[in-house]
């Protein structure tokens, strides 16, 4: 029942597969107190597909608003993904 419902709010909303496994491990981590790396984290420890495919992901996810980069300590070198409030929503309802 919870992938159909999934499924029908990936559809609705325009989001990959990978999207949302990615959201789904941002919104985990948050809630922990762990950021997220970019890219480079997220291909390694994901495992979810190639570096062009984690990051069209990434930038859909950002770009529709489910998450943000955030810096720490004036590194601008390195990014941190951050999920929004739309990004935290996401996935409510589907218990």
């Amino acid at each position: 029942m919870i992938a159909i419902k999934m499924h029908k709010r990936r559809v609705a909303t325009g989001m990959s597969v990978i999207g949302e496994v990615l959201l789904d491990v941002i919104n985990r981590n948050s809630k922990v107190g762990i950021s997220v790396m970019t890219l480079i984290n997220r291909t390694v420890e994901g495992g979810l597909g190639s570096q062009a495919t984690n990051h069209r992901s990434m930038l859909w996810l950002k770009t529709n608003k489910y998450i943000k980069v955030i810096f720490k300590e004036g590194n601008k070198r390195t990014k941190y993904l951050v999920p929004t409030k739309k990004g935290l929503s996401y996935f409510k309802g589907l218990e």
